[in-house]
């Protein structure tokens, strides 16, 4: 299901794969969505406190956190996410 969810609602998970970052790859990739918008959507679960926990684009969620730090009017305030359903003890799209 895709649903469109505030950004502060949203939290990198504590399961995801990448633990190093580059720079320039992060910065391109800000630029690209300033210029382009979110072309890919964030994959969530639900997490506590009503929050969503990002699976799949945790790079995508830092660099929208900074646009929008950076220059409210850009209107990165909500994100079109597919959430994942949880059936049981596994999750599915």
């Amino acid at each position: 299901m895709i649903q469109s969810i505030s950004l502060k609602m949203l939290v990198p998970s504590p399961r995801n794969v990448r633990k190093s970052s580059d720079d320039l790859a992060d910065r391109q990739l800000r630029a690209d969505i300033a210029a382009r918008g979110l072309l890919q959507n964030l994959v969530v679960r639900k997490a506590k406190r009503g929050k969503f926990e990002v699976e799949a684009g945790g790079r995508r969620l830092a660099a929208l956190q900074a646009l929008a730090g950076f220059d409210q009017r850009k209107g990165f305030r909500r994100v079109d996410a597919q959430r994942l359903q949880h059936l049981g003890r596994q999750y599915f799209a």
